[in-house]
Parts: structure tokens; C-alpha cells; sequence
């Protein structure tokens, strides 16, 4: 009877990663990393199943439609993380007298949301959070959005995306103020919307589906259409809740972002307040980010955030502010133009040209190794033609080879493969020749 073989697939929205775009992909989290500890930011790891208790009604009705939720072993219900701020705030309220207040920490790890598919958004996706908790300091805010700045500046090389800022209180104050504040969290999810779907839609569903009139549509979209540079539109919310003394504070913390950011030198043309910015999850209190890629835009929003002040009271009687965004690592590298001619890790190919010399191949690999010099050692008996086929098709940097006329002679015969160049480097120079 013949075997019968199981088809190789994948679930819809699941990706394998070839070595080319996951060398690439570790550059980016080790740039993230260095950029992260760089503002003292500490890493941190919780587990990829939770009690559902722990994450179900955090996000909204849409978010706890996409829970990947299942009865374990023990009849335990679970579900798999589909972001890493509520973990984040059930291992702060845990681990609080261990901690330290404010606690600073970053996360990069996978999470699984089961929505529907497209062009850089997946079921199984990495989030790299950065978070500061145990501070309800405006500031704290602002060091986030300097992150922000410096982490996708450092990811992309240029300044060619916009940090959308804009902040709660002021929405929940034109909630307050329209008379429609017990209908906030409905308005907001609908408004978020702005950018993904026609104007239209977004009216229709106001109407249709939140239940605000047509003149209380009108207030909304007029709000959200509030346009100009960042001092003009905080001149016009001053205007507009000149008697509300609720929107106040919101108002106050858009300006202190723009005068710290102006003292910081950050370009203006890099940050932008937008009045439509809401963010759909239901926690965030304060802050909200949205950062877009100027060339881009059609990838959404790279990197999201924002202040959720009472996230970690539903896990403990202590207070813990906090404020934090999240890079979308999987949508940002499908939209930039990564180098993919690389698979492998290593920068030294060394050829298998002589079964004679095997110990000495290996001898000079672990030198290389010990001077930290990424080497490979090609292990297979074969032709050279195929081996340096091999080598090209990798994209290692250098090969050495090793043939009977080198080791009589002490020499190295090393070929640069980005241009073809053949160098002789005498064998105990072979380190100095790398290290320069």
C-alpha cells in the first residue's frame, strides 16, 4: 500500500519565514532593542495563553470577536494574547512590590488575532510593545512619542513618516458637550474608521448604527475636519471649549507635547496632531498615537498607542497608570524595500576543497568564530563550481579558499564576492585582514 502523504499548508494568515526574511526581520528587532534600552527600557516576557478572564472585554466587542479561545486539557478556558498591553497589565499588577514604580519595559514577541487578511495584517503577527507604567505624568506620555520618533527613525533610515497625536479627553469633551457621552465608546470605534473606509460608511454607521442624528453627525465630522499646522489647531480647540472646563486638561497635554517636542527638535512635519485619531480599543483614557508612512500610507498605521490609566485596577487595588504604543514589525517590513539577497547569518564561506585538510578547515573556521567573525564551513564533498554557486546564491561577503598550493605556501586565496576580486593574504594575517 502506498503512503499517503500529508498535503504542506498553512492556515490562512499564517506565514512560514524563509531565512532571508528572517534575517531581516531580526535586524529590525535588534535596532528596536538597542533603541529601546537606549531610552532604559527593560525587556520583559509573559506566556502566549492566558486565562480568557484575563483578556476577554479589553478591546471591545470587534477585538473579543478575533480571540483564538479553546478548552485546554484540564477544561481550562484559554485563549491565546492578541496584544501585549493587557498581558503587559496583568503581569504588572502581579509582579507590583517587584517592580518598581514607574516601571519602564518593552516586549517583542508574537501575537494571534483571527481578522481578515490582507497586505501587511496577518493572524499571526509580531507586536513590539514599549511601555512606562506607574506614572500618569503627561511627560511619560511625550517620552513615548520621542520613542516612537527615534525607534521608526532608526527602523527606516529617513523622516519620511507622521506621528498622529491627539488625546481622549478632548473627544470624550465633544461627547459631553454633543450631549452623546453615554454613546463614546460606539462614536469612537466608528470615527477610528475615518481612514480605512469612505466617508460615507462612516456617516451610515452613525446613523444607522450608533443612533446619533443628523446634526449631531455633522458636529462630529466638523470636529474630526479640523485642520492646520499644530498651533493653529490648538488655537482652535481653545476657541472652540473656550466655557468647558473638561476638555482643559486634554488640550493642555497636546500643548505640552508640542513645545517639548519643539525643545527636542523634532521636526514638525514628523508629528501632527488629527483630531480623528480615537484608536478603536476600548482602554486607552488619554494620549492616543497613529504613526503613518508618508510614502506608505496605504500600510496603515505602523506603530499605535496611547494611555490606558485604569487597564491593571480590573487586576489589582493598586493604581497603575500607563502609557505605551506598539510597532506592527510584520506590516512595516512588508512595506519597505528590505534587502532579501541574503539567507544567511554567516559573512565567511569556507570552501571544502581537500578531504586531506578537513582538521585545518575546521581550525580556521573556530579562529574566525573566536574573533567574531561569522564563518561557515561547507561540509559537503563537491565540485568547486557548485560550491562557490552556493556561496553567491547565500550572499556570503567572502570565500576562502584552501587548496594543497595554499597550505604549502601559507596562504589564504580569499574572493570578494560582491565584485569577484581574488586577494592571497598570508595565512597569520588572515585576522588583521578582517578586522580592517
Amino acid at each position: 500500500m502506498d503512503k499517503k502523504l500529508i498535503e504542506p499548508k498553512l492556515l490562512k494568515g499564517f506565514r512560514d519565514q524563509l531565512p532571508n526574511a528572517m534575517l531581516q526581520k531580526k535586524k529590525m528587532i535588534a535596532k528596536l532593542e538597542n533603541t529601546f534600552e537606549s531610552f532604559g527600557f527593560a525587556p520583559i516576557d509573559t506566556p502566549v495563553l492566558e486565562f480568557t478572564e484575563i483578556l476577554l472585554g479589553k478591546g471591545g466587542e470587534e477585538t473579543d470577536k478575533q480571540l483564538y479561545r479553546f478548552l485546554d486539557n484540564g477544561k481550562r478556558d484559554v485563549t491565546m494574547r492578541y496584544d501585549l498591553t493587557v498581558p503587559l497589565a496583568r503581569f504588572t499588577a502581579q509582579h507590583y512590590n517587584e517592580l518598581g514604580m514607574p516601571f519602564k519595559a518593552y516586549h517583542i514577541d508574537k501575537v494571534w488575532r483571527g481578522e481578515n487578511t490582507h497586505r501587511g495584517r496577518y493572524r499571526e503577527f509580531y507586536q513590539c510593545d514599549f511601555d512606562i507604567l506607574g506614572t500618569s505624568s503627561n511627560f511619560s506620555d511625550v517620552e513615548i512619542g520621542s520613542l516612537i520618533y527615534t525607534a521608526i527613525k532608526n527602523l527606516i533610515g529617513s523622516d519620511d513618516f507622521v506621528i498622529r497625536i491627539n488625546n481622549r479627553k478632548v473627544l470624550n469633551a465633544l461627547m459631553q458637550k454633543l450631549g452623546i457621552q453615554d454613546k463614546t465608546v460606539e462614536v469612537l470605534r466608528v470615527v477610528d474608521k475615518i481612514y480605512k473606509q469612505s466617508r460615507d460608511k462612516v456617516i451610515d454607521e452613525l446613523n444607522k448604527k450608533v443612533g446619533l442624528s443628523n446634526e449631531q453627525i455633522q458636529e462630529v465630522l466638523n470636529f474630526i475636519d479640523i485642520k492646520g499646522s499644530n498651533s493653529e489647531i490648538l488655537e482652535k480647540l481653545e476657541t472652540l471649549f473656550a466655557d468647558f472646563e473638561y476638555a482643559k486638561e486634554g488640550i493642555e497635554n497636546l500643548k505640552e507635547f508640542h513645545s517639548l517636542f519643539t525643545a527636542m527638535g523634532i521636526p514638525e512635519k514628523c508629528y501632527q496632531f488629527d483630531l480623528s485619531i480615537a484608536r478603536g480599543l476600548d482602554y486607552y483614557t488619554g494620549t492616543v498615537f497613529e504613526t503613518m508612512l508618508l510614502n506608505l500610507p496605504e500600510l496603515g498605521s505602523i506603530c499605535s498607542g496611547g494611555r490606558y490609566d485604569n487597564l491593571a485596577e480590573l487586576y489589582t487595588t493598586n493604581k497603575i497608570p500607563g502609557v505605551g504604543a506598539s510597532i506592527g514589525l510584520d506590516r512595516l517590513s512588508d512595506g519597505l524595500e528590505l534587502d532579501f539577497s541574503v539567507s544567511t547569518p554567516a559573512e565567511v564561506l569556507i570552501l571544502n576543497m581537500d578531504r586531506n585538510y578537513k582538521a585545518e578547515y575546521l581550525k580556521i573556521a573556530q579562529e574566525l568564530r573566536l574573533a567574531n567573525i561569522k564563518t561557515e564551513l561547507f561540509t559537503d564533498d563537491k565540485k568547486l563550481d557548485k560550491q562557490l554557486k552556493y556561496a553567491n546564491r547565500k550572499g556570503f561577503k567572502f570565500v576562502l579558499m584552501l587548496g594543497s598550493n595554499e597550505f604549502e605556501n601559507n596562504l589564504v586565496t580569499l574572493k570578494d564576492m560582491s565584485n569577484g576580486a581574488l586577494e592571497k593574504v598570508q595565512r597569520d594575517k588572515l585576522l588583521d585582514f578582517f578586522s580592517k
